[in-house]
């Protein structure tokens, strides 16, 4: 009986443990932060190797670990997630390239035997794993057990390189949606901390600092360049996305979608992956 079977603790509710802010390499144009080890942050899965053979997996199963809590050789982070049925959160510890996860706590939802045989694989290989590997790059990552039964691969779910459509934004009482068959505001994130768009009727310009650790980002010296006299409610959607941009604290990006979220906790703007 693996110890996942043993120490497993269900919950009803599961409350996701945020990370703090850690300091981290600059860049002219805007910031980064970043843990030590460089695991704070957001992971999907995109491998589960068993004894050298891929298997299938579900869409949008994922790792976050928090901002780590450096002991003398070591590392301690709390990680969350979702399995493929439930939510699930636990503990993990990383030390050079050794690994220790869990118990593990999961929410009790029910799904189909497919999905549920697969994340009681999953969760028994980050509870059972010893090894761990990040890349060079930062951007990817294995937790594997050293007899090489089961690996897990993931992708580090950073912003850089991804273009989103606005659906929806705060109007400052209710959450308006866009019609996407009409010319809607666009934001793309460069590869130097910069970004650029279209705002709806004018090209948008601009940087941002971002925490993968934390998810918080801000936008700075955001700018315009100015095509032609928009009609009036273009103009009004531009000064209304502008200002929403300016007021975006934290993010949340989970697939296809992505939301900026003000101080207060509102979601000021949805986008979906172009």
């Amino acid at each position: 009986m693996s110890k996942l079977r043993n120490s497993i603790i269900c919950l009803m509710a599961l409350v996701a443990v945020g990370g703090v802010m850690l300091t981290g390499c600059a860049s002219s144009k805007g910031t980064v932060a970043q843990d030590d080890v460089g695991l704070a942050g957001d992971w999907k899965l995109t491998s589960v190797l068993r004894s050298g053979t891929e298997l299938a997996i579900p869409q949008d199963v994922t790792i976050t670990f928090s901002a780590n809590i450096p002991k003398i050789g070591s590392y301690d982070y709390d990680v969350y997630g979702f399995s493929g049925v439930n939510n699930y959160s636990g503990p993990v510890t990383i030390e050079g390239s050794a690994y220790s996860g869990g118990p593990f706590a999961i929410t009790m939802m029910a799904g189909s035997p497919e999905l549920e045989t697969f994340e009681r694989l999953y969760l028994e290989t980050l509870t059972d794993a010893d090894q761990f590997r990040i890349a060079a790059d930062g951007h990817g990552m294995e937790i594997a057990k050293s007899s090489g039964e089961t690996a897990l691969l993931f992708q580090k779910m950073i912003l850089t390189g991804t273009h989103w459509m606005l659906t929806t934004y705060y109007d400052g009482t209710v959450v308006q949606s866009l019609d996407q068959s009409k010319a809607v505001p666009e934001l793309a994130f460069g590869t130097k901390l910069d970004i650029s768009g279209f705002s709806g009727s004018n090209f948008v310009v601009g940087s941002y600092d971002v925490d993968y650790a934390t998810r918080a980002i801000s936008f700075k010296e955001i700018g315009t360049i100015k095509e032609a006299a928009p009609v009036k409610e273009a103009a009004i959607l531009e000064q209304v996305y502008l200002n929403l941009l300016g007021k975006a604290s934290h993010y949340v990006l989970s697939g296809n979608t992505f939301q900026l979220i003000g101080k207060d906790g509102t979601t000021l703007l949805g986008f979906t992956a172009k």
